[in-house]
């Protein structure tokens, strides 16, 4: 079984603090797995040093791939049709994409800054 790490997933795991080695180990070896009834991914659960952590992972053939799980808040939401709801949580891609470049430039240092515009 082949497990393809996405940059994105690289940059969230650097950026917590966990190794990628002991993140493998959890999605290839973990005992504890559920599946989300409403993505359908599966959810391989371990501890990550004294770290309980659940990974969600898609499977492409015999490839699998860990995601980065997006969150609902815990709130109550008026009726409203699915694209209503998504635009109101700030869940549209737009909206998504908007975060995740907010966050990825907030990380990024001067210098490496000053290296890509050379």
């Amino acid at each position: 079984m082949q497990i393809r790490w996405t940059s994105y997933l690289i940059f969230r795991a650097e950026l917590r603090g966990f190794d990628l080695a002991i993140l493998e180990g959890i999605v290839r070896s973990s005992s504890e797995r559920y599946t989300d009834s409403t993505t359908g991914r599966r959810i391989a659960i371990g501890k990550h040093c004294e770290t309980l952590v659940a990974i969600p992972y898609e499977m492409e053939d015999e490839v699998m791939v860990p995601v980065t799980r997006v969150g609902v808040p815990d709130v109550l939401v008026d009726h409203a049709t699915p694209d209503e709801s998504k635009q109101a949580l700030g869940l549209t891609g737009p909206q998504i994409a908007d975060r995740i470049l907010k966050l990825m430039k907030s990380q990024v240092q001067p210098s490496e800054t000053l290296i890509e515009q050379a």
